[in-house]
C-alpha cells in the first residue's frame, strides 16, 4: 500500500509546481529561445503571445513533432495555444479554424529550443508548464 501512496504523491506533486516564464523577450532578429523542463517526462505547456503587427502566418517549432501554424492573427490579439487544457484561443474565444497542427504543445525533458517565425512582431511571449515526473 505504501507504493500506491508514493505513486499518488508523485502524480499530485507536479500539479503544485507551476513554472511560468513571463515575459520572454527576443532581441531584434532573434527567432528562438530555450526553456528547460526539469521533469523526467514530457510536460504539456501553454504558449501565449500578443503580436504588435498583423501576422498572416506564424510557424512555431520545437513544441511538437511537426511545426504548429497559426493564421490571420491581428495586432493586439492575445493568442493561446494551450496543451494543458487542449484549447486554441484568440482573445478568449475558440480559434481552432486558425490552427494547423497534429498535436498540442509539450516540453520534452531537458532543454527545449522553441522557434517562432514573425517573432520580431511579438510584444509578449509567455510559456507556462508543470514539470512531470515518472
Amino acid at each position: 500500500m505504501k507504493n500506491v501512496i508514493a505513486a499518488e504523491a508523485n502524480f499530485i506533486s507536479p500539479l503544485i509546481v507551476n513554472k511560468t516564464y513571463f515575459p520572454i523577450s527576443l532581441s531584434s532578429g532573434q527567432t528562438s529561445f530555450s526553456i528547460t523542463n526539469d521533469g523526467t517526462a514530457a510536460a504539456p505547456c501553454r504558449l501565449s503571445f500578443t503580436p504588435i503587427n498583423d501576422v498572416m502566418t506564424m510557424e512555431i517549432s520545437g513544441l511538437t513533432k511537426e511545426p504548429i501554424r497559426m493564421t490571420k492573427i491581428m495586432r493586439g490579439d492575445n493568442v493561446t495555444i494551450d496543451g494543458i487544457n487542449k484549447k486554441i484561443q484568440i482573445n478568449g474565444l475558440d480559434a481552432y479554424s486558425q490552427f494547423e497542427g497534429w498535436e498540442f504543445p509539450k516540453l520534452q525533458p531537458c532543454e527545449n529550443t522553441i522557434t517562432m517565425t514573425a517573432a520580431d512582431d511579438m510584444a509578449l511571449i509567455e510559456l507556462e508548464f508543470q514539470p512531470r515526473y515518472i
